[in-house]
């Protein structure tokens, strides 16, 4: 198959894996409270692909201000980095300063040392779906 074939082939393929992996995050998703904003809501989610589009479909069907996906990395540092993506009314960018990163309005990132630290982030409030 010529590269022009791949790219059609991958390209009708994509939305299916999207959908599937939207349900998986349904599945697998927290509604979450910022300790040191509490008024923004945040989905939070461990990390996959299509995070922009994916964080897009859960902001409108969750009706919350911030996506959040985190990963955690690997021993012996194991720090968690997140991805912040806005649902249009608090600048990603700006909820991740709070916590030493940047980005966009849209999408940024930012990084804490531990899992502990990551879990110290969140009110105890949790799926508040």
């Amino acid at each position: 198959m010529s590269e022009r074939g791949q790219d059609i082939t991958a390209n009708l393929a994509a939305p299916s894996d999207i959908h599937t992996q939207i349900k998986h995050a349904e599945a697998h998703l927290d509604v979450r409270r910022l300790r040191q904003m509490q008024h923004l809501r945040c989905v939070v989610l461990n990390t996959m692909s299509h995070e922009s589009e994916i964080a897009a479909e859960l902001a409108l069907r969750y009706d919350v201000d911030l996506v959040c996906f985190f990963n955690v990395g690997q021993p012996p540092c194991s720090s968690v980095k997140c991805s912040l993506f806005s649902s249009g009314d608090i600048p990603a960018n700006v909820v991740a300063s709070v916590y030493g990163g940047g980005g966009s309005a849209d999408a940024a990132a930012f990084e804490v040392p531990n899992l502990n630290h990551f879990q110290q982030l969140w009110i105890a409030e949790r799926n508040d779906r």
